[in-house]
Formats: C-alpha cells, structure tokens, sequence
C-alpha cells in the first residue's frame, strides 16, 4: 500500500512545490500578515511537517524506483534464462531428428514417425532442463518435484508416466487423481492451475484442493505447485495426461505478490505448452501400439 501512494510521482513534485510556497510566504508575509505573525508556533509545526512528508516521499519514491529497477534487472535476467531453456529443449529435438535421419541405412524403407518421434525422451529433456532453470532461479533441486500422470478410457487407472525422481516412492496415482487434489481440479476444469502457496485456498480444509502428501507435510505445506491437463481423443479413446510441477519447502515467487506470481505462472505455461505437444506425440505412439 505504501509503494502504491509514495511510488506516486505527482506526489512527491506536489509535497516539493507546497513546501517552497509556503516557505516563500512565510519569509516574504511573515511579518506582515497578522494570520502569520500572530501564530508563529503553528506555523512552526505545520513547515516541520510539511518538510518532513517532502523528505519522507522523495527518499520513498527514490527507493521504490531503484527497487523497481532491479527487480526489472532481475527479472530480464531471468527471462534470457527461460529463451535459453526453450532454445536447449528445440536444439535437442532439432539434434535428434538430424542424427536419426541421417543414419539410416541406404534402400529401406522407412517410417519416419516411428524413427523421429520419441515424446518419452523429449519429455525427460525438457525435465532435465526444467531443473536447470529453477536452479538459476533459486530453487534448489532437493526442493523440486516434477511428475506426468496418465490414464486412458481402457482402464481408467492412473499412473506415473514419467517422473523426474524415478527411484522416489510417490503417493499412489489413483489416490492422487481420485481425491480433492490440484491434479483433479485441473484436469476437470481443463485448465492449467498456479498455486504460489500450496495452502492458499483457505483454513476451511474441506475448502482446499491441495491433496497433503506425506512430504508435503513435513514441510509444513510450504512451496508452490503448478499443473497442466492435456486431454486428446483418438478414434474415440480418451488419453488423459497432467503435468504437474511442485516445490517443497520453498515457494516459486511471494505467494502475496500477484504481479510476481503471474509472471511465475506464464513461464511455467510456456513450459507446460512444451510438455503439451510431446503428450500428443506420446498418445499417438501409445494409440498405435493398441
């Protein structure tokens, strides 16, 4: 609130000009005017504390400009960071079509779908590299979780498909998706959700929709978490995907800063619409293979 009213430049400009109008008046009317003469004290007061609102909104408006500017630093910091991990993850997927197709052997025929597209192996690139960024950006790699749950209409059973630690034991796939987790919210809505605070959704606990895992609450239900559905429909078979990424024990922006937290959540949908497009590929692969 305080930034809101002192980051104001008018404000400070206006303190500035009523401070000198006044100081003129009482140096040149002073002695003159009975209203001026007859209360010197007040007048005392009032120049104190216009003097003082003068000094208190330049010193605020001039640290709220250098903090901006380096938050701006910051985040363009931050933001070649993220250029650089899309161009890696393309630069990999350029790299593999290259070695694949030009190691084919000479006269056999070829199906090229089945030699370039392999969405698993992308799908663990863009992991690993996803892990590189949230380093740059502070978030240590013991903090970070990264899953991708899917399901199809055969079966209906969840599971892990891909999982940046895969020795951890994570919490069952189907308690995930069948309980009042972000994972099921996302996917009934259809649309990506961002919690920068995975408590956030109220003291009322039928009220949350964050599912407490058991690591979850060994770190007090501190962090962030970040979840994208993908659904794609082949010949009337229901491919269900969520992306999900978490951090424990450390949040991914100031859970009370909006502004903060939705230049967190266009990054992680732009990483998200990354993960999207291999989860087609995957389904397709897995639809031929049936």
């Amino acid at each position: 609130m305080l930034k809101s009213i002192f980051s104001q430049k008018w404000l400070s400009s206006a303190f500035a000009v009523l401070l000198g109008l006044y100081y003129g008046t009482l140096d040149i009317w002073g002695d003159d005017w009975s209203w001026i003469a007859g209360h010197k004290p007040l007048h005392s007061k009032i120049y104190s504390i216009l003097m003082g609102l003068t000094i208190l909104s330049v010193s605020l408006r001039a640290y709220y400009d250098w903090q901006d500017t380096k938050n701006k630093a910051a985040y363009d910091k931050l933001l070649n960071q993220f250029i650089l991990f899309i161009k890696d993850i393309v630069q990999a997927k350029r790299t593999r079509f290259y070695d694949k197709v030009t190691k084919l052997e000479t006269g056999k025929r070829v199906n090229f779908f089945e030699v370039i597209t392999h969405p698993k192996e992308q799908l663990r690139t863009i992991m690993q590299h996803a892990v590189n960024f949230f380093e740059f950006y502070g978030v240590p790699r013991s903090n970070l979780q990264i899953t991708i749950l899917s399901s199809n209409s055969f079966s209906n059973h969840w599971k892990y498909e891909e999982t940046l630690d895969r020795q951890k034991n994570h919490t069952d796939a189907n308690i995930v998706m069948n309980s009042r987790s972000v994972a099921n919210k996302a996917l009934q809505t259809g649309e990506p959700i961002f919690l920068a605070d995975l408590s956030e959704e109220g003291t009322d606990e039928s009220q949350k929709i964050f599912y407490k895992s058991e690591r979850s609450v060994t770190v007090n239900c501190i962090g962030s978490i970040y979840c994208k559905p993908v659904t794609i429909i082949i010949q009337e078979i229901t491919y269900n995907y969520v992306f999900t990424l978490v951090t424990y024990g450390t949040y991914l922006c100031s859970p009370n800063n909006v502004e903060e937290a939705n230049q967190i959540a266009t990054l992680l949908d732009e990483i998200g619409d990354r993960v999207e497009l291999e989860l087609y590929l995957l389904a397709m692969r897995q639809h031929q293979a049936k």
